[in-house]
């Protein structure tokens, strides 16, 4: 069995000893499991940590939850400037705020369905957008609500209040953008072309910035209506905009990855509610997904979580991209991410890109310098619909599934825990020590917790978590088991020390398994294998098949050579056999092939030590009859003398048949222009094959035993030939048998002329 060969010497002779005195036996070295990479810990669960781009875990930013409601969505954030916030949710359509105090109380609950947008005006009065028929409504600071404008769309998307006290909406299905007077008089202010206009923003120079779905246009509009594509998206929805210094801006986008179906999101509950008429289904299609087919319920929004039809994971077929977008209109790609959907955008105060996803509720953040992402935290709730700057530099973050409130950011977490996946050391094992690298500045600690269990994924029947290990290098004490897994404890004590933690290693020993040969398939006659040499050539040559002597030192060897794909050929003298074998611990194997005759009692070897899963051998070094081959396969080159274990496997019984068909001599009998030739074909081992003649060297034509089957190893044949050609004649018989040999034999006779 092939492993890391690690400095823990206690263990490993504590190991080698038991196992030299009591079975079962186990491998010959230590294997260990190093889990550092950022894509093996994005498999794993994180509350409080950080996941940086290089893999390191540190703690992540306190995500403090604010409130939860009832309704599955919280979609948008406002807040007016006294410091209250605002959340519309969905499905019930509503609006909750949130006071200084901490407190939140239901503000106006709406006719329809959603509220995907709300801005404040500078008297502190709150502008719903609703959808699915798409409305706006003035909510007063005492919450008195009264409709503002109606455009006649079925989506509000976005609202944005311009310098003048101008309101800007951006509508779906039409892709539509109204300009609504401070007495709510509303225009069509620009007419897209596209389906949605799902984000907008005002620029430091007063202008407007849109984002589309359909092409996935960043727009840019001034007063007069007139709009200037910035860039094109690289995908089709442009999710969400984030105005960055110096004139930057940033903008998230989201697609079908090519050749991919769409998102597959867990299902949102169905909404209690309906409005009194339906929309027409094309209405009612989401941004990004194709038209539906009628008839065809409801659609949710766009972020809104789809039901899945296939079980592939969250997220599969979609992804997203950031996009920067530099003063002077050049863009550049800064992050992307496949799997899954970025809804929200902000930057933090530090002027790095805070981006909200929508399959895990994973926020991360990207330093637009380096290209690079921390995966910040993850909330509890799936989605992470908006993003909310706070004066003091934090987030407010809102989510979906489940509707919640929390706070990003202000301070380090005090506590964070990191759960890896579960890891299939693939049998029975025994554990080592684990240990890991990191860092601890005064007042920060990093612990590691290890559990074991026989199922796949953690149940009641694995063991409980070991006692916080402190120090690198702890020798395990849980049960012996298949799977393992470790859980991470950073901790801070003063909410500014950030441990970080690198490599964790988990160090077993397998309970060591015999090998598995599973096919033995003895080849055609006249078939070999020849096998890739080191050069890119190939070699070929009866009995081939890689010999294992004079083989590299284990210093040398590498941890397990892959076996060679053999090249079938032609070879009129030899014979192959191929077969499959695994060895369950990983440990490289080496093969003897045996045969005997089936009459025979004993065993022959024939080659020993092999390498390679084939075996190639002269056949005329066998006489004629029905053999067995046995192939025995043994793990002895990853175990010591004494700990090796093996499996056997026989071949289906084969015949070797070296010899050609006799044919007896032929026998002419000529009358005029015809003759008639006899004969006997017999072989000595198979059942004939084809038999043909041939007049004159001309074309072969077959012939039939006399009693019109070919059953036997003997029959007898008759030609008739009828106008032959006055003169010599010659006929020449070629005989075949099932082995594929074949003769030759001819006869001379005169055929006289006519007088």
């Amino acid at each position: 069995m092939r492993g890391s060969h690690l400095g823990i010497r206690g263990f490993a002779l504590a190991v080698l000893c038991a196992a030299l005195v009591s079975p079962p036996l186990w491998g010959a070295s230590a294997q260990v499991w190093r889990h550092r990479t950022r894509g093996e810990r994005e498999q794993g669960d994180l509350k409080g940590v950080s996941l940086m781009n290089d893999g390191t875990l540190t703690l992540g930013p306190a995500l403090e939850s604010l409130a939860s409601t009832a309704d599955p969505y919280l979609w948008a954030l406002a807040r007016d400037s006294r410091g209250n916030v605002y959340a519309g949710s969905g499905n019930e359509g509503k609006v909750y705020r949130l006071g200084r105090d901490g407190r939140l109380s239901l503000l106006f609950d709406s006719p329809e369905l959603e509220v995907h947008a709300l801005a404040v005006d500078s008297r502190d009065n709150l502008y719903v957008g609703t959808s699915p028929r798409g409305k706006i409504y003035r909510v007063d600071p005492s919450g008195k609500a009264a409709e503002f404008f109606s455009p006649g769309e079925t989506y509000i998307w976005s609202l944005v209040f311009d310098r003048g006290g101008n309101l800007y909406a951006g509508t779906g299905t039409g892709g539509k953008v109204y300009r609504v007077s401070p007495s709510g008089k509303g225009e069509v202010f620009l007419d897209t072309d596209e389906t949605h206009v799902r984000a907008l923003a005002l620029a430091s120079d007063g202008g407007l910035i849109a984002g589309t779905d359909g092409k996935g246009l960043l727009l840019s509009m001034g007063g007069d209506g007139k709009s200037t594509v910035i860039t094109n998206a690289p995908l089709s929805e442009i999710t969400a905009i984030a105005l960055g210094a110096g004139g930057r801006i940033y903008f998230s986008a989201a697609g079908i990855v090519a050749g991919k179906g769409g998102p597959q999101r867990p299902s949102a509950p169905a909404a209690p509610r309906q409005p009194t008429s339906q929309p027409s289904p094309e209405e009612e299609r989401a941004p990004g997904q194709p038209p539906p087919e009628p008839p065809q319920p409801q659609q949710p929004a766009p972020q809104q979580p789809q039901a899945a039809t296939s079980p592939q994971p969250p997220g599969a077929g979609v992804e997203s991209r950031i996009v920067l977008v530099e003063a002077d209109g050049y863009s550049r790609e800064i992050w992307s991410v496949t799997g899954d959907l970025v809804l929200s955008l902000a930057l933090d105060s530090e002027g790095s890109v805070i981006a909200g996803t929508g399959i895990d509720g994973k926020i991360y953040r990207i330093d637009p310098v380096r290209a690079d992402a921390t995966l910040l935290t993850r909330a509890d709730s799936a989605q992470v619909t908006a993003l909310l700057p706070e004066p003091e530099g934090s987030l407010l973050a809102s989510c979906g599934n489940l509707g919640a409130l929390y706070r990003l950011g202000g301070r380090v977490a005090s506590e964070g825990t990191f759960e890896s996946a579960p890891f299939d050391a693939r049998v029975l094992s025994i554990w080592g020590r684990v240990s890991w690298k990191g860092e601890t500045p005064p007042g920060s600690s990093i612990g590691i917790q290890v559990r074991t269990g026989k199922t796949p994924d953690p149940d009641v029947t694995w063991s409980g978590w070991s006692p916080v290990y402190e120090k690198p290098e702890t020798l395990i004490e849980r049960p012996r088991a298949r799977y393992v897994q470790w859980r991470a404890v950073l901790k801070s004590g003063d909410g500014r020390a950030r441990p970080r933690l690198g490599e964790v290693t988990v160090n077993y020993l397998q309970r060591n398994l015999p090998p598995e040969i599973r096919s033995v398939e003895v080849q055609s006659p006249g078939v070999v294998f020849q096998r890739p040499n080191k050069s890119g050539g190939t070699s070929a040559a009866p009995a081939e098949g890689a010999s294992g002597s004079g083989r590299a030192s284990e210093r040398e060897r590498p941890a397990r050579r892959p076996p060679q794909q053999p090249r079938p050929q032609n070879e009129a003298e030899g014979r192959a056999v191929q077969w499959t074998a695994a060895d369950p611990n990983g440990d490289d194997l080496q093969y003897s092939v045996y045969y005997r005759g089936v009459e025979e009692k004993e065993w022959k070897l024939m080659e020993k030590e092999l390498t390679d899963p084939f075996f190639s051998w002269d056949a005329t070094s066998m006489a004629d009859g029905t053999y067995l081959l046995r192939v025995v396969a043994e793990d002895a080159p990853s175990n010591p003398p004494g700990a090796s274990l093996s499996a056997e496997r026989l071949s289906e019984p084969f015949d070797v048949d070296n010899n050609p068909p006799r044919i007896g001599p032929l026998r002419a009998s000529v009358s005029g222009p015809s003759a008639r030739i006899e004969f006997e074909v017999a072989d000595s081992f198979s059942l004939l094959g084809s038999v043909e003649y041939s007049v004159n060297a001309e074309e072969w034509q077959s012939v039939h035993p006399v009693d019109g089957i070919s059953d036997s190893i003997r029959e007898d044949y008759r030609v008739d030939l009828l106008r032959l050609p006055a003169g010599e004649t010659v006929v020449v018989v070629r005989a075949g048998d099932a082995a594929g040999n074949s003769a030759t034999a001819k006869v001379l006779f005169q055929v006289a002329g006519s007088r």
